[in-house]
């Protein structure tokens, strides 16, 4: 079981939302604004792997200071495809040990990293309480705040909580809203009021059992989308059954194109733009 609560490797029943693979897009560069590279089995290999289909570029996300580390030299061997994120994860706040987060911002400082994250507040799991998991999140704002960068956020199970604590204590920081999941119409009213909040999707969007987050992502406009793989999690249709990864984010901007009427190129192209803006990172193109 993972940390979304779906078994990562096996096929779900139902129906699945169409998805077409023409070899054009291939040539077309795509970021994929989340993943975790430090937990892939082979890491340069699926770079590669991303690279040779026109994923341009890569966040990949270090939760606490050892996958930091590691991340950062998964960075360094690759500073073309590769940039990270720095943080600690909503799954392990509660029992975090704050005095120990001073590691954490140390490693922050390194020109590598674009954003702070991913922090914010998960109530599926049994991870401790909203409260338990605050003084993190409260850290990780702070962080993000003195060093300038965007502040990435984990939501599950805890909406109305995570929009409350951001309008509270991130008000005046550009937020992305990873594995975007507020489906309710109050909740993406809300979102949409906040011009610094993007929203990345994942591999769910493309799940036949997710007409609410396809309705989310209609509304929400092409300047604050993102696309994402969270691999090795949540594989997109029809990679499910497999263990995700970087190279599959591209079924997913397909259907981001599909629900907002719009070509797989102008997708990629919105995709891409708001990924660069926020965080301020432009990948060297494929073929350099």
């Amino acid at each position: 079981m993972d940390r979304h609560g779906a078994r990562a490797t096996n096929h779900r029943a139902g129906p699945c939302w169409s998805i077409a693979t023409p070899d054009h897009r291939y040539n077309h560069r795509v970021i994929d604004s989340h993943t975790h590279l430090d937990s892939l089995d082979d890491a340069a290999g699926a770079i590669a792997a991303a690279r040779a289909v026109g994923v341009q570029g890569m966040v990949s996300i270090g939760c606490g200071a050892d996958s930091i580390r590691a991340t950062l030299e998964i960075a360094r061997a690759h500073p073309d495809d590769v940039r990270i994120a720095a943080g600690v994860h909503p799954l392990s706040a509660a029992a975090f040990d704050l005095d120990t987060f001073g590691e954490i911002a140390e490693l922050a400082r390194d020109p590598l990293v674009v954003a702070i994250g991913e922090t914010g507040f998960d109530q599926f799991h049994d991870a401790g309480t909203l409260e338990q998991q605050r003084p993190a999140f409260d850290l990780q704002c702070a962080l993000a705040r003195e060093l300038g960068l965007p502040l990435i956020i984990h939501s599950r199970d805890a909406a109305a909580y995570t929009i409350a604590a951001l309008e509270a204590s991130a008000s005046d920081l550009d937020v992305v809203l990873h594995c975007y999941a507020l489906t309710d119409p109050a909740d993406v009213d809300r979102v949409l009021g906040h011009d610094r909040w993007v929203c990345s999707f994942a591999g769910n969007l493309t799940y036949g059992t997710a007409d609410a987050l396809r309705d989310a992502c209609r509304r929400l406009p092409l300047d604050r989308l993102m696309v994402e793989t969270d691999a090795p999690y949540l594989a997109p249709k029809p990679m499910r059954g497999t263990r995700n990864q970087p190279a599959f984010v591209q079924h997913t901007l397909q259907v981001l194109a599909d629900v907002h009427g719009i070509s797989f190129d102008a997708a990629r192209a919105a995709t891409v733009a708001t990924a660069e803006r926020t965080f301020g990172w432009t990948p060297a193109a494929v073929g350099a």
